[in-house]
């Protein structure tokens, strides 16, 4: 790397922060990026491409804010197939699921070998992956100490949130559900996971498990857990900025409106019955709504808040599961949920019925 000297410092600055020097000039890092089959949903996937550039060229200017990252953290599920109800591939478009949509920013991954790790080109988090991420198990507080007495790398390094741990879930794989840059993963029954940062009702500490991308939770101690260190200013993960209307909350960060209004009750559906009561809603003088993907509607959870889980803008909420778009890719006939009771994850049979809340692009 060239030095730069002082009469250059905001150019060094914006280069440093956005990655802008050319990283294939050491033989020890790799570039790894997931693809995605950008002629599905009439151009949509590289219109989301476009936009997850026009948001990275906004954070080199000088004055950009913390809360800019957050709208780059919902990233696509990685899914492109679509799967009815029974489970069987629908390939002529006549079912609006995640598969269709492909919603979110293609996700972008850097690996540096030298120091094992791996950097998240789209939120910009860096992610421990050396062998000690799947050969030692420690408490809560024991992984909390490794992780700020971390030095790898020449950064400082904190247990990551569950938000952080989600965004690098790959909704296609299982055993690990990780994209391939990451060489190290401990996984296996569903009591395997990796410490997260937030807690959940009465001290529960939540964890991750990547055998599937499976969301639990577990006393502090005596408990022991695997732990992925992160690297980053996860200030912006933690923002919420809503403003709402008579019947829609807007996520202002992400520009997602969200449906907070019903006919009568919250409706009980099936999970191809959520997707066509999305496809058919009219609300606001809007018809463009959709089922959300797994990643957007747990965008919207908020553990800091008892149950439900989300924020106060929301006024209509079940403390129970709500469907998701996604299918669970260890099987065809399942689907991701997320509860507003706990603020967690899991995968259903798609004929069981749960709450919905559909979203759209907003202005």
């Amino acid at each position: 790397m060239k030095k730069l000297y002082t009469l250059f410092p905001l150019l060094l600055l914006s280069f440093l922060v956005t990655g802008c020097f050319d990283s294939d000039s050491s033989n020890s890092t790799r570039s790894s990026q997931s693809s995605q089959d950008s002629n599905s949903n009439n151009g949509e996937s590289s219109n989301n491409d476009s936009n997850s550039n026009n948001n990275s060229n906004n954070n080199n200017k000088q004055n950009s804010k913390a809360t800019d990252l957050y709208a780059k953290v919902i990233k696509k599920t990685g899914q492109t197939k679509s799967y009815n109800g029974s489970g069987q591939e629908v390939t002529d478009g006549s079912l609006k699921d995640d598969g269709f949509y492909q919603k979110g920013a293609t996700s972008q991954y850097q690996r540096d070998d030298s120091n094992n790790i791996v950097e998240d080109l789209v939120t910009k988090l860096n992610w421990e992956d050396g062998d000690s991420v799947e050969s030692i198990e420690r408490s809560y507080s024991g992984a909390k100490n490794y992780c700020e007495s971390l030095s790898l790398g020449g950064k400082s390094w904190h247990i990551p949130s569950i938000k952080e741990f989600m965004s690098i879930v790959d909704y296609t794989k299982r055993a690990p559900a990780l994209d391939a840059t990451f060489l190290n993963a401990a996984y296996g029954t569903d009591d395997v996971g990796y410490w997260s940062s937030t807690t959940r009702g009465f001290g529960w500490q939540m964890w991750l498990n990547f055998f599937s991308g499976k969301i639990h939770w577990y006393e502090t101690s005596p408990n022991k857990h695997y732990v992925r260190c992160a690297s980053g200013d996860n200030s912006a993960w933690a923002k919420a900025n809503f403003s709402t209307s008579n019947t829609t909350v807007t996520d202002n960060n992400s520009k997602l409106e969200w449906q907070d209004s019903y006919s009568g009750t919250i409706p009980q559906l099936a999970w191809e019955e959520a997707i066509d009561y999305c496809e058919n809603l009219t609300l606001g003088g809007k018809s463009d709504w959709r089922l959300p993907n797994i990643n957007e509607l747990f965008s919207i959870t908020e553990h800091s808040h008892g149950s439900p889980t989300i924020n106060e803008s929301f006024k209509n909420t079940k403390e129970g599961f709500y469907w998701s778009s996604t299918t669970y890719s260890g099987s065809s006939s399942y689907a991701w949920a997320v509860s507003f009771e706990y603020g967690s994850n899991t995968y259903y049979p798609k004929s069981r019925k749960y709450s919905v809340r559909c979203v759209r692009e907003g202005e």
